[in-house]
């Protein structure tokens, strides 16, 4: 071996000596101790593999070796980061007594002689046995053998966390917007449901009550009277829950938020959208609807769904009766015409 590579050897094992590099391996014992001085059960380990650099037992546990002077043992402070699978000990600082085991023992050998040469032949053996297998495999055992220790305590650990959640009653915290938003549309379904029954009542009533009022029958007012006054029960406690009728009417522009197209016809006495019938009122639950209305509109000639229209329907496309509105009087009197014929 030349002079050149000597003296690299020993200035190498010289530097080995003094400080820990970045990619040393250590074997070390670790016990961990709370502020209190109690034992930490979770991050004690016999006989653990640490790469320095690589962070495979704690973040930041290997900062405390790098580049610092090598020694049997330590004993310093780590915060506990907060991606560590146990709640009670995260942000929390323990204290560590590491013994350098494996390491140390090859630390020894290499101070033994301060003769250069006696250094290099250190140095060499020293690489031998680092790269001798069965070390190797021997410091690769302990090494899983303490991960697996480690391991078998967190998952003892967490079962017992997992147990005592478990047993502890869960508190659910509501936020008050939601809360309200829970309260207001509670008996939303109820009301989806009986609305479609309520519409067509709400639709009979009215035309009872209209053709009481065009005939002038007594019995028939009476019976359209006992029909409004459970209709204004009704109205009544719904306004309790906000739940609400919105009656569209003939002549006003179609609205697409809560009103839906039954029909539409061509009439260029009206302005496109115009409501020339209403079958049934919208209803909704505080902002919600839940039943559209249903009306007939009107389209101009000019404008292109008329060709869809005519298309479709040829003449039936066309309003029968231009510039007429079709309201409930309207519409009962032409009943009330029909049957007696």
């Amino acid at each position: 071996m030349s002079s050149m590579n000597k003296e690299e050897a020993i200035n190498k094992s010289n530097e080995a000596k003094k400080t820990f590099s970045k990619g040393d391996r250590l074997i070390v014992d670790v016990n961990t101790y709370s502020p209190n001085g109690d034992l930490v059960d979770r991050f004690c380990v016999k006989n653990f593999e640490l790469i320095l650099g690589k962070n495979t037992f704690i973040n930041n546990f290997d900062d405390k070796f790098l580049h610092n002077e090598i020694k049997p043992s330590y004993k310093f402070q780590v915060k506990i980061p907060k991606n560590d699978p146990s709640d009670i000990y995260k942000n929390q600082k323990f204290w560590f007594e590491v013994e350098l085991k494996n390491y140390d023992e090859i630390m020894a050998k290499k101070s033994s002689n301060s003769n250069e040469e006696t250094n290099l032949e250190s140095a060499e053996k020293i690489d031998h046995l680092k790269d001798d297998p069965l070390v190797k495999a021997q410091a690769k055992i302990l090494s899983l053998y303490a991960k697996s220790e480690m391991l078998a305590r967190d998952n003892e650990f967490l079962k017992a966390q997992l147990e005592r959640a478990k047993e502890t009653p869960k508190t659910i915290v509501v936020p008050d917007e939601m809360k309200k938003q829970i309260h207001q549309y509670a008996l939303q379904d109820f009301f989806e449901q009986f609305v479609n029954y309520y519409s067509l009542y709400k639709t009979t009533t009215l035309s009872s009550e209209k053709q009481a009022e065009l005939l002038d029958d007594p019995k028939l007012k009476a019976f359209a009277k006992g029909y409004r006054m459970i209709t204004w029960q009704f109205d009544e406690l719904f306004k309790k829950y906000n739940f609400i009728e919105i009656k569209p009417i003939e002549g006003e522009i179609f609205n697409p938020e809560y009103q839906k197209v039954n029909d539409q016809f061509i009439d260029d006495e009206f302005p496109t959208n115009t409501i020339i019938n209403v079958h049934s009122s919208a209803f909704m639950l505080h902002d919600r609807v839940l039943h559209v209305a249903l009306v007939d509109t009107t389209v101009r000639s000019t404008d292109p769904q008329a060709k869809v229209l005519i298309e479709k329907l040829g003449d039936n496309a066309y309003h029968k009766t231009p510039g007429k509105l079709h309201t409930l009087e309207e519409k009962v009197s032409e009943s009330i015409a029909k049957s007696n014929k």
